[in-house]
């Protein structure tokens, strides 16, 4: 009896393991979403979403992957979202949303707490999505366009995003629930990648250009491509990229290295009331490129390389913090949360004033560059 028993159990349990899925749905009963591109509408306040779906009405083998641009309206942006079920037969899907793009009139404007509340809360919506400032008129108009190298724009600008740091460091790299982590972490301020369109053969394409600055949880300036490098830099983001440089002392910049490695160490002191930041930073690098010929074997010669590229590193780390404290009085390179992990106790003694000791403190910069491959040919 009890075997019998045992075997109606495992029976029962088996039987609940081979069910289907209570929410099964089609894909033909799905509208995908790439990409959610946020602006406000300034006479109604009502939120204004544009949608990048794929679009499925026809099989993909005969058309290929075709995107759609969807718009809607609503009071909040869950109201927008389900109201756009009036313009189309299938529900927004946001379950392979990799892109949220937000309007520069909105990320002046409105606590981005608020916006990024519903793609947090909402089963649907992937945490790690990437998250985009847009320098054009409408966050739109980084939608409306096609991408150059696949049809879906918002899938190709989130791979930029992600892989910018490992090739060109000209923008970070933010998802979703960083954003909340940073907003609710002290001694931090929030930076985003920035993206306008430009031409490319005659046609419109979407391109990577810096960095969006916040201060609290609105956007307060830009920093340019070149710029974002050396924040890049001092936060230890630096994967990849190139640096230009001198191959001779105070010649022009012909020689190209390219970034192996990158590792950037902060440290700080605080003696008598005066608070003091210690960055250092040491590059290791490929020499890729010399415009003017030069014995790549020549220790001198790679020694001038090495400490002109130092040069250029360090006073670019230096210009940017000098800037940011200046235009911006935004801690974008989180030097108050290593304080706030290291020295808890200090950490309390600051913050009341922290921005004012942001932006006076004393912040000393070191940097090293290796070249540890020259490629040299060598002739027989």
């Amino acid at each position: 009896m009890k075997k019998g028993a045992a075997v109606a159990v495992m029976i029962f349990l088996t039987a609940m393991l081979l069910g289907g899925c209570w929410n099964y749905r089609g894909l033909n009963e799905m509208s995908i979403t790439a990409g959610v591109a946020i602006d406000r509408e300034t006479d109604t306040g009502l939120y204004h979403l544009s949608i990048e779906y794929i679009d499925l009405t026809k099989p993909v083998k005969q058309q290929g992957i075709k995107a759609g641009l969807l718009e809607s309206y609503g009071t909040t942006l869950f109201d927008a979202v389900r109201n756009a079920k009036k313009r189309i037969v299938n529900k927004v899907y946001l379950g392979h949303t990799g892109l949220l793009v937000l309007g520069e009139d909105v990320a002046q404007n409105t606590d981005i707490s608020t916006i990024i509340d519903l793609f947090l809360r909402d089963a649907e919506c992937r945490e790690t999505m990437c998250v985009a400032v847009s320098q054009e008129p409408k966050a739109k108009d980084l939608l409306s366009i096609e991408g150059i190298g696949q049809p879906m724009v918002a899938f190709e600008i989130q791979k930029i995003i992600e892989e910018d740091h490992k090739v060109t460091s000209s923008i970070p790299y933010v998802e979703l629930y960083e954003i909340y982590n940073i907003l609710n972490s002290p001694g931090i301020e929030l930076a985003l990648p920035a993206f306008h369109n430009t031409m490319n053969d005659g046609e419109p394409a979407s391109e990577a250009n810096g960095t969006a600055v916040f201060r609290g949880e609105r956007l307060v300036g830009y920093l340019t491509p070149e710029e974002t490098r050396y924040f890049l830099f001092a936060t230890n983001e630096v994967q990849g990229g190139v640096i230009t440089c001198a191959s001779q002392e105070g010649g022009p910049e012909d020689a190209t290295l390219e970034i192996s490695k990158s590792e950037t160490k902060t440290s700080f002191d605080y003696q008598n009331g005066q608070l003091t930041m210690d960055i250092e930073t040491e590059t290791d690098v490929f020499l890729d490129e010399t415009v003017e010929p030069m014995d790549a074997l020549d220790k001198p010669a790679i020694k001038t390389l090495e400490t002109g590229a130092a040069q250029k590193v360090v006073k670019g780390i230096g210009n940017v913090i000098e800037k940011v404290r200046t235009d911006f009085g935004s801690d974008i390179f989180g030097f108050g949360n290593k304080i706030y992990k290291r020295d808890l106790k200090l950490w309390k003694q600051l913050q009341d004033q922290w921005d004012d000791v942001f932006r006076t403190m004393a912040v000393n910069v070191k940097g090293r560059v290796n070249i540890i491959n020259t490629a040299s040919i060598k002739k027989s």
